[in-house]
C-alpha cells in the first residue's frame, strides 16, 4: 500500500515537518528573546562583535539592573628623537579605541611624552546632536596632556584612527539605520566625521584630526528607536508565531499528505 509506515511518502512528509518545526522554533526563539529582553536584541550572527552587553554611563531603564559601568583608559606615549612613538590606547571593554601614528602629536620643549586619556560620558550632558541624528551609546572625552606638566595637546597629524562601538539593542530589526561618529572640541558644537559603519561588529570607525569629545550617532532621530521600530518589535513575535502555526498546520494536514502521496503514486507503483 502507498501509505505504509516506511513508505517514501511518509518519510518525505516527516522530513518536511521536521524541517518546518526546526525553522519555526529558530525564528520564534529569536523573536521571543528580542521581545522579552532589550538586552537580548542583538543580531544572531554579529560578526566579530563582542558578546558582552554594552556598558552605559546612564543606561536605559530596562537595562539599568544589569548594567556595568564602562571602562576608562590612559596611556603615555613617549617622544624619541623628538618624534612621538605611536601606539594604541583602548578601554578594557573595547568600546573605545584610538590608534596614534608615529609623530602624530608634535613635541614640546622639555616634554618627554603625552598622556592620552579616554573617559566615557553621558552624551545628554553635552550639546544635542545635529538635526536628523540621535546619540547611540556613550560619548567619550579623549584628551592629551604633555608630560611632565600637563599642558594640553590637541592637534593630531597624521590623523589617528578612532573606533567606537554602539549597543546592539538599538539596531536589531532596524536595518535602515546608519551610524557615524560626531566630534566636538568643546562638547558644545558637533562635526560629522566621514565614518565607516560596521554593523557586523557593532562598531564605527573614523579618522580623528583633533582630540576632544566623540560619540556615535544614528540617522533617523529619536523616533527611529522609539516610534516605528517599537511597533515593529511588538508585531514581529506575533507574525513569526503565526508563521510557525501555519507551517505546522500545513505539513500535518491530511489533505496535504494525501496530495503528496497521490503525486508520488505513479512513480512508486508502475505496472510491469
Amino acid at each position: 500500500m502507498s501509505g505504509g509506515r516506511g513508505s517514501p511518502t511518509r518519510r518525505g512528509a516527516r522530513v518536511l515537518l521536521a524541517g518546518a518545526l526546526a525553522a519555526g522554533a529558530y525564528l520564534a526563539g529569536a523573536a521571543l528573546s528580542g521581545h522579552l529582553s532589550p538586552a537580548a536584541r542583538r543580531p544572531l550572527l554579529d560578526g566579530f562583535g563582542s558578546n558582552q552587553p554594552y556598558r552605559w554611563v546612564t543606561p536605559p531603564a530596562a537595562l539599568a539592573a544589569n548594567n556595568q559601568p564602562p571602562h576608562h583608559a590612559r596611556q603615555t606615549f613617549a617622544f624619541k628623537a623628538s618624534v612621538l612613538q605611536g601606539g594604541v590606547v583602548s578601554t578594557n571593554d573595547l568600546q573605545a579605541t584610538v590608534i596614534l601614528q608615529d609623530g602624530s602629536i608634535k613635541p614640546s620643549n622639555g616634554q618627554t611624552g603625552v598622556l592620552v586619556t579616554v573617559d566615557p560620558l553621558d552624551p545628554a550632558t553635552l550639546a544635542a546632536p545635529p538635526s536628523g541624528l540621535s546619540f547611540d551609546g556613550n560619548a567619550y572625552r579623549i584628551v592629551g596632556a604633555y608630560q611632565p606638566g600637563g599642558a594640553k595637546a590637541s592637534a593630531v597629524s597624521p590623523a589617528a584612527d578612532l573606533a567606537l562601538t554602539y549597543p546592539a539593542d538599538a539596531t536589531f530589526g532596524l536595518g535602515g539605520l546608519k551610524h557615524q561618529i560626531l566630534a566636538s572640541a568643546d562638547g558644545k558644537t558637533w562635526q560629522t566625521l566621514p565614518s565607516q559603519d560596521l554593523p557586523g561588529s557593532l562598531q564605527v570607525t573614523a579618522k580623528m584630526g583633533t582630540l576632544g569629545y566623540f560619540v556615535v550617532a544614528r540617522t533617523g532621530g529619536a523616533g527611529s528607536a522609539t516610534g516605528g521600530s517599537s511597533s515593529l518589535r511588538r508585531i514581529l513575535p506575533i507574525v513569526v508565531a503565526a508563521m510557525v502555526v501555519l507551517l505546522i498546520l500545513l505539513f500535518t494536514s491530511p489533505r496535504v499528505i494525501r496530495r503528496i502521496r497521490r503525486s508520488r503514486e505513479p512513480d512508486e507503483f508502475e505496472e510491469d
